[in-house]
């Protein structure tokens, strides 16, 4: 049986106190972003309802960012070709250009890169975009 040992740490009246408790909520809503992503997307495609406005409005980002995720792959795809290109031959590795593909009804489910890429295609900060979603009410 594995015994745990956490530990309490108090920083309220530190000066590093503000510092900490932005980046805590910066991961929290990043946390809340993603799930509420995830769960749009998931529920948009298993559902047999009609589409929600929320669901539409996830559907339609991802639908307009695609071109600019997969270009920038390529863009990232070219460079590490560059990068083996310049070592020696028996050291190179194969490196394969990864493409994101839409969800859809067969495949329902988005990842942790799949996101990744899109929020940063979508030019949006974490924050702001987790602020927005709050508004709604998640």
């Amino acid at each position: 049986m594995a015994n745990y040992q956490t530990m309490q740490i108090w920083v309220k009246d530190h000066r590093m106190y503000g510092y900490f408790k932005e980046m805590c909520q910066n991961a929290k809503n990043m946390h809340n972003t993603t799930n509420f992503y995830i769960r749009q997307v998931f529920t948009a495609f298993t559902q047999e309802k009609a589409l929600q406005p929320l669901q539409e409005e996830v559907l339609d980002a991802i639908q307009k960012h695609m071109p600019i995720i997969n270009d920038n792959q390529f863009v990232v795809y070219q460079k590490k070709v560059v990068k083996e290109h310049s070592k020696p031959a028996r050291e190179r590795k194969e490196i394969k250009c990864h493409v994101f593909k839409e969800p859809s009804r067969e495949n329902p489910y988005v990842d942790y890169n799949f996101l990744d890429a899109l929020f940063k295609s979508m030019a949006q900060d974490f924050i702001a975009l987790c602020q927005r979603n709050r508004a709604k009410g998640l």
